[in-house]
């Protein structure tokens, strides 16, 4: 690679790098207003799936009546348990530690074995893991969410399929794929954003918003990636 070559890919990488951190804060935003938004309407069930290191339930105020699951595979839940005891962060009550695989349909029955109830909705949120899973994998998950009671809801992102994308997001996407395979990770899924909203119909969502990277810029002001969407949808 000649300098020529080297000094256009840098500020393109640049450019993506910088979109990326700011879609990953802008979904977080908007996962915790749609759950704010369901407490509103009596919602008190709140499902964070890939939990990860996520910090929600321990910077948040929450009603008593309020129940955190916090999903995820279990060496992934057992690191994030060490790693609030060695910091000296208090489990809330308020929260439950639910051990599952996404890629085996298990998820209904782990939940309810940890005291989620399926006879009230929950708000669901999803982010960043989609991209792992093979697109059945996505769909099963997404389908076991339509299946829980009236009210429930789900925000999630995920990755567009690049005949939807610009060239230039086309070179974005081959950026982040090869980061991710670079670090052992690879992209398992991509989805064309109309079939997607097609096939949560049929699977019983009644009413289903996706957003686009400007349609989040309106949002909440920030330059995005139009790589990945965001989409919300209500049983």
């Amino acid at each position: 690679m000649n300098h020529k070559e080297s000094s256009m890919q840098k500020p393109s990488a640049w450019i993506t790098a910088t979109a990326m951190r700011a879609t990953m804060a802008v979904r977080a935003r908007l996962a915790e207003d749609s759950w704010h938004e369901a407490q509103q309407r009596g919602v008190r069930q709140y499902v964070i799936l890939g939990a990860g290191l996520d910090t929600y339930a321990y910077r948040a105020p929450l009603a008593p009546d309020t129940r955190v699951f916090e999903v995820d595979l279990p060496a992934m839940t057992q690191w994030k348990r060490e790693c609030l005891r060695a910091a000296d962060i208090p489990e809330p009550l308020s929260v439950s530690y639910v051990s599952t695989d996404l890629t085996t349909g298990a998820l209904s029955e782990d939940l309810q074995q940890a005291g989620f109830d399926p006879a009230l909705p929950a708000c669901f949120c999803w982010l960043g893991v989609s991209i792992y899973l093979k697109p059945d994998q996505v769909m099963l998950t997404l389908r076991d969410i339509a299946d829980c009671a009236p009210g429930s809801s789900i925000v999630f992102d995920y990755c567009v399929h690049r005949r939807h994308l610009s060239e230039q997001e086309c070179a974005g996407l081959d950026f982040v794929a090869g980061t991710l395979a670079a670090q052992g990770e690879h992209l398992h899924s991509s989805f064309e954003p109309p079939l997607l909203q097609h096939m949560l119909h049929h699977h019983g969502y009644r009413h289903i918003e996706d957003f686009d990277a400007s349609a989040l810029q309106t949002l909440y002001g920030a330059p995005l990636s139009g790589i990945f969407r965001l989409m919300r949808a209500t049983v």
